[in-house]
């Protein structure tokens, strides 16, 4: 069922101290992103484009001023309110109570409370803790095909069950819970299916148990149809390694090595892919003055979806080659040669550095939350290493110290401030540091130069 595009919007009359004003406010919007805006039509103008957010403030008659982080929908404005524009310091107080039970009961009414939605969703939780855990505590127990098969029969049932409801009864919330778990019964019950002691093999029968799970759910319900699509491609591109594991016995280090350097090497030629699946048109560069003043290059009629289209695909590519490169450092780092542990040190440093070249939300989040788990477990396996406890503990108190002045002051002062292009260039090179150590760390887990030094006679 679609959304029209006026159901969005907030139609409010806001007073301010030199004029009244009617505005349509958008619901995907902040405060703090529509107040300049509001400001700037009250008669007003601020030095710098943050000065109306620190100086003026909206608030509805006897209540605090809104938040400028939270969404406009997220307020409850409704469309005829009144809004009063006012500087900060000369904001309206609150409404003062004569009665105790008045009062009382006015500021427990502005308190979160529980509804039926939390109700629904403790519920969907605790249905979930059933599906998953009961059929994993009887796996690990007791790992016998007949208790595989039940997770499977689980599986295709919770599939079916969340298609019905979101087709049939439109039932979106419950079908999306019923999607997941019968993703995660699917995995579980590929994983104990052969009752095989070979990790290979069983990480690629539950790999492709997953593929066809989130690949049904993604065409099935239709519900985040992208988040799904995202995890089928996750599960393809582990199911090409568990295979390469499966067909060279005895080495899965090197596959994982070349396989974490092949996604780390993609992730760049992402976004031009994207696009290109998309068919969204790009600009053609004009090469002569009359082209540029012509410029006669027609707009495709749905650039808008074609553009969120590509968003969306590139948030699942990142997500599957991210999470991909995630689960096969996890490999190298049990491994715990020096090779592996500075292969995967420098992934994870080139994934943080190249965080920063996408500014989507849900992209950004997923490179820089796989950089922070692949350096992350670099560290944890490096510290365990270290025999002497004195200098574990004197190295492990400095770099946190180190990180907490950093990220403290970082989150209070730097947060919003425009990085200077040096720190960027430092960053840059940085990453292309972090990248080309790859290949040669990639030939030192393959065991290449031993292999040379001994054609060598060395």
């Amino acid at each position: 069922m679609s959304t029209g595009v006026g159901e969005d919007l907030a139609r409010v009359t806001v007073i301010s101290p030199t004029r009244r004003i009617d505005l349509a406010l958008p619901g995907s919007a902040t405060i703090g992103e529509v107040l300049p805006h509001v400001v700037r039509f009250s008669g007003h103008e601020g030095s710098t484009t943050g000065d109306p957010v620190h100086s003026w403030v909206l608030q509805r008659l006897g209540e605090d001023p809104f938040d400028p982080t939270r969404l406009v929908s997220a307020l409850g404005i409704r469309d005829g309110e009144v809004l009063h524009l006012r500087q900060r310091q000369a904001a309206m107080p609150d409404a003062a109570f004569d009665d105790v039970v008045d009062a009382v009961a006015t500021s427990t009414n502005t308190q979160p409370s529980w509804r039926p939605a939390h109700s629904r969703r403790m519920a969907l939780a605790v249905l979930g803790l059933v599906l998953i855990g009961t059929p994993l505590v009887i796996v690990l127990h007791r790992p016998e095909l007949p208790v595989s098969l039940a997770a499977l029969g689980l599986a295709v049932a919770s599939g079916l069950a969340s298609i019905l409801l979101s087709r049939a009864f439109d039932r979106a919330v419950v079908a999306h819970a019923l999607a997941w778990f019968a993703v995660g019964l699917s995995a579980l019950a590929g994983w104990f299916l052969l009752g095989s002691e070979d990790v290979g093999l069983r990480a690629l029968v539950a790999c492709a148990l997953v593929l066809v799970a989130a690949g049904t759910m993604a065409v099935g319900t239709g519900v985040r149809s992208h988040v799904f699509a995202a995890v089928a491609v996750t599960a393809l591109v582990l199911i090409l390694v568990a295979m390469a594991v499966v067909l060279l016995p005895g080495r899965p280090v090197e596959v994982c090595a070349v396989a974490v350097a092949v996604l780390l090497g993609v992730t760049p030629w992402l976004p031009g892919l994207c696009y290109r699946l998309a068919r969204v048109a790009m600009p053609n560069l004009p090469t002569s003055a009359e082209e540029l003043a012509r410029d006669d290059q027609p707009v495709q009629s749905d650039i808008v979806a074609r553009a969120v289209a590509a968003d969306r695909l590139l948030a699942g590519l990142l997500f599957a080659t991210c999470a991909g490169a995630t689960v096969l450092s996890l490999v190298l780092v049990l491994d715990g040669r020096w090779s592996a542990l500075a292969l995967t040190g420098a992934c994870g440093l080139a994934l943080l550095l190249r965080a920063r070249a996408f500014v989507g939300l849900a992209q950004r989040l997923v490179v820089l939350l796989s950089g922070l788990a692949v350096t992350a477990m670099t560290l944890v396996r490096l510290a365990l290493g270290v025999e002497d406890g004195v200098l574990l503990l004197a190295v492990g108190m400095v770099l946190v110290v180190a990180l907490a002045v950093a990220l403290g002051y970082y989150a209070a002062q730097a947060y919003n401030r425009f990085v200077s292009p040096v720190w960027g260039r430092t960053g840059d090179i940085l990453e292309w540091l972090a990248v080309m150590a790859v290949v040669p760390l990639v030939l030192a887990v393959l065991d290449l130069y031993d292999l040379v030094r001994g054609l060598g006679g060395a």
